[in-house]
């Protein structure tokens, strides 16, 4: 009887490792090893078979149709899943189309973006599956694992106080209690699986807004030489900074520096020009142009013009004649135009960039104005800076109570956690057959010691047939009816209890496994 129960539960056990091994290799996650991925639709653009809150599973194909709907990466959301129906095939690039949409879709992918054909969808399933996303998950796990814990020491209290005055004692329990280690084991492995949900289903990046993705730059210059030896300027030279004195310096030469910088790769275009303009405090304008706007590729470019000095001298004077307001002072302010155009990481942009310098302008001078109340010197604005926001990648996270851990970071630790918990519920596992073992010969012996005659070997002349029973009681049931001795045999794997009545061997073995062993004619040694 025991061989035959060992060998069913044994065929028991392959044929629900069977079905496991199955259910893993048609339903294992793309993000656990296996080939199907889950997706859970929103929007309208599948209509009117799919709906928001459809459970999807694609699984990879070796080749895709026309007709067919297939998941793919579109990298303009971001590598972003989309599952939509190819109505295009070209040179090994895709067209797709929502069965709602009246437009295809703007991204084309390759074979290398798709990720799967529709296998099989589950109306509505997906939106249930969401309610147990980030803290939710691990609250249900927690309460599974107290259930479990809580329902084993119940069942183990329930079971001594169900059990009436006057019924007697078994010797060991056959539905044992789980150990404390075990228990706590299963639980860590059921928040470390749940936290294992939580985080290969979820991306590892995300889509954040960089304030600071790209930096638009600009530099002003300027140089002039003094027309006559003066010791206001040593050598004749003039440098950015200093002034320009009227009666001196008849032109100026004014730069422009621009540059745009980008944490990410970025292929741009553009066009820069140069202008003064020349106000006076009436609200009287002037622009003089001083650079045409000129074409440059990538992220530097510079523009320079010569900024005449006497115009600007003989438009102050006229309108100063004209205006019958003589002494003012104007202001002529250099401004660049940048107009730039490509791509930042993949994305399209379109940027200005027009800094402006303000200089005082007399009779007698021109110079950089000075810091007043309404604003700033303008010689902190010689180098000025913009910068300019947009979608890039970040790290993703999951947030649960008072903490939050990044998704790969997460990942790891569902992993670490789940091989170590398993290895402690193997190992608590082990330890407990052998201690179960080892305590069920205790209790025998405790309840039935005067009954149990302990031998080295099985005496001879019981060459009978064998009864195998299921419980030390009966076999404690028929010693005491025949009037004789229970002989106890220890083996490594378990202990054999015997008697011989009536031309009959019954026999009641520990619940590990181990073969009866043949009788033969060693005599009896007795404690």
């Amino acid at each position: 009887m025991t061989a035959h129960l060992s060998i069913t539960s044994i065929g028991k056990a392959a044929a629900s490792l069977s079905l496991l091994a199955a259910a893993w290799f048609l339903l294992a996650p793309a993000q656990l090893g296996g080939k199907s991925t889950y997706l859970v639709t929103y929007g309208t653009s599948m209509q009117p078979v799919y709906h928001a809150g459809d459970l999807a599973v694609i699984r990879p194909a070796s080749s895709y149709q026309v007709g067919e709907i297939v998941g793919y990466r579109n990298m303009q959301l971001g590598g972003h899943l989309v599952l939509h129906r190819i109505i295009g095939i070209d040179n090994g690039v895709y067209t797709f189309k929502g069965d709602n949409n009246h437009f295809i879709d703007s991204f084309h992918p390759n074979r290398s973006e798709l990720v799967g054909r529709l296998w099989f969808h589950v109306p509505g399933a997906g939106k249930y599956l969401l309610l147990f996303h980030g803290p939710r998950l691990f609250l249900l796990a927690g309460l599974v694992a107290l259930l479990l814990v809580g329902g084993a020491a119940f069942a183990r209290t329930g079971r001594v106080r169900g059990r009436r005055a006057d019924q007697p004692q078994p010797a060991v329990s056959h539905a044992a209690p789980v150990p404390l280690a075990s228990l706590l084991a299963l639980a860590a492995l059921l928040a470390c699986g749940a936290l294992a949900a939580a985080s290969y289903t979820r991306p590892l990046t995300k889509i954040g807004i960089d304030q600071g993705i790209y930096t638009q730059t600009g530099r002003f210059s300027y140089s002039a030489q003094s027309d006559a030896p003066s010791p206001i300027y040593g050598g004749g030279r003039i440098s950015t900074g200093q002034p320009l004195f009227l009666s001196l310096v008849q032109e100026a030469a004014v730069r422009f520096a621009y540059r745009f910088e980008s944490k990410t790769p970025n292929h741009l275009s553009g066009r820069v020009s140069l202008s003064a303009k020349l106000a006076a405090p009436d609200g009287w304008q002037h622009t003089l142009p001083l650079a045409a706007p000129q074409p440059f590729t990538g992220g530097t470019a510079s523009v320079e013009g010569a900024l005449d000095l006497v115009e600007a001298k003989a438009l102050v004077s006229d309108v100063a004649k004209l205006s019958s307001a003589s002494g003012q002072t104007y202001t002529l302010t250099l401004t660049p135009h940048v107009r730039v155009a490509g791509t930042v990481d993949g994305r399209p942009i379109q940027e200005t960039f027009a800094p402006s310098l303000p200089f005082l302008l007399d009779s007698n001078q021109l110079q950089l104005q000075p810091g007043t109340a309404g604003g700033p010197a303008s010689a902190t604005l010689l180098t000025q800076s913009t910068s300019g926001s947009g979608p890039v990648l970040v790290p993703n996270t999951i947030t649960l109570p008072k903490l939050r851990l990044a998704v790969a970071r997460a990942r790891r630790l569902s992993l670490y956690g789940v091989a170590g918990t398993l290895v402690l519920l193997l190992g608590s596992q082990l330890v407990w057959l052998c201690r179960r073992a080892r305590d069920e010969a205790a209790a025998i012996d405790h309840r039935f010691g005067e009954l149990i005659i302990d031998v080295t070997d099985t005496p001879q002349g019981l060459e009978l047939p064998t009864v195998t029973l299921g419980s030390i009681d009966s076999l404690a049931q028929i010693a005491q009816q025949a009037g004789r001795m229970i002989l106890h045999l220890r083996h490594e794997q378990s202990d054999v209890y015997f008697v011989e009545d009536n031309g009959f061997v019954y026999t009641f073995q520990t619940t590990a496994p181990a073969p009866v062993a043949q009788p033969h004619s060693d005599p009896i040694t007795a404690r």
